[in-house]
């Protein structure tokens, strides 16, 4: 049973940020109560952020023109670096259209048979 207590500026869901402590256990929030005064109020608590269209995996597919990574790979550096900006849910904003590349039919096809790979 692994219990963790996180303190400081807590974003609630009424808008408001207040100072609060937050006990995490198995992976939910467990509990929410007042922070005291030794609370370090320069950190902030959020939930996770929901990026509603986000196209930044074709940085990591072809990071300069003409290179190519695959596809499986590039997607597990995008959740990386998602997670590593508090972005826990994302929907990637595929494009298609009638140009080779990148955002072709055929790159269309393996990027969805990566990302059918890549899920847990």
């Amino acid at each position: 049973m692994t219990l963790v207590r996180l303190a400081g500026r807590v974003l609630f869901a009424d808008g408001a940020v207040r100072p609060a402590e937050i006990a995490i256990k198995e992976g939910r929030i467990a509990a929410i109560a007042p922070a005291d005064e030794a609370t370090d109020k320069s950190l902030l608590i959020l939930p996770g952020i929901i990026d509603l269209h986000g196209d930044a995996f074709e940085r990591q597919l072809m990071p300069r023109p003409g290179v190519h990574f695959p596809s499986v790979p590039a997607l597990i550096e995008t959740d990386r670096q998602l997670l590593a900006n508090g972005i826990t849910t994302a929907y990637h904003g595929l494009t298609l259209s009638l140009e080779p590349g990148l955002r072709g039919a055929e790159a269309a096809r393996d990027f969805l048979a990566a990302l059918a790979a890549a899920r847990p």
